[in-house]
């Protein structure tokens, strides 16, 4: 009898103590990875939210537009699940690739929940999508090296140093933190041009298939047939 209540007494002990501790602990571990994965990604790829502090316009726009949209998209992602399943995964990053650059220069696996993706990828076409890429890789479809580092790091736009130097200039209205801003503004002649929008946008398979023009065509015939 004795032995009996020290086993229930013992039982209960590791249930009402013992157990929750171990799954707070457990929880905890998991909160504090998912944490530090967020902010080495942050070291690696800045968010469009810090770009934000100084570009409050230009993050207004992006925010609600299609580019913002591409990595969350419920159709895009059942339809890129659905690709990948029909083709055994051989059609590999080919749609990924340019709805999330940075989730692909993460690593990060070809499909998953978004919730398994980090914050930044999953804001899809974001600011250093265009903005860090530091050569014009010509007609390709969308497989492009982001260059890496924090919101310090060279950028690259249409008019250079020129704008940099214009915000630093005292007397110019602008409020900036030195530690805040671009160590350099690199000009870009390519991100001016529409072949750089087409390495997403004029999508060509690898037959040479010009598959934006396909659903150009199907888009046109769907709309005509409404009106027949």
């Amino acid at each position: 009898m004795a032995a009996n209540y020290r086993f229930g007494r013992t039982l209960l002990t590791l249930i009402l103590f013992v157990l929750p501790i171990s799954v707070c602990a457990a929880f905890d571990n998991d909160q504090g990875t998912e944490a530090h994965a967020t902010l080495h990604a942050a070291d690696r790829f800045p968010s469009a939210l810090e770009c934000r502090e100084c570009h409050p316009r230009q993050y207004r726009e992006w925010a609600v537009s299609q580019h913002a949209y591409a990595q969350i998209s419920p159709v895009f992602n059942a339809m890129h699940g659905t690709i990948l399943k029909l083709t055994n995964g051989t059609n590999g990053d080919f749609c990924i690739r340019c709805h999330t650059p940075v989730g692909m220069n993460l690593g990060e696996p070809l499909f998953t929940g978004n919730e398994n993706r980090h914050q930044i990828s999953r804001e899809g076409v974001t600011c250093i999508s265009c903005h860090r890429v530091n050569r014009n890789y010509g007609k390709i479809s969308g497989r492009l090296a982001l260059l890496e580092g924090g919101v310090q790091q060279r950028v690259y736009g249409p008019l250079g140093n020129e704008r940099l130097e214009q915000v630093l200039c005292k007397g110019s209205g602008f409020r900036v933190e030195r530690e805040r801003i671009h160590e350099e503004i690199e000009q870009s002649f390519y991100i001016t041009r529409p072949g750089f929008c087409g390495s997403c946008h004029d999508v060509t398979l690898v037959n040479g298939f010009l598959l934006s023009v396909a659903s150009f065509i199907s888009a046109t015939c769907s709309l005509d047939s409404e009106f027949l």
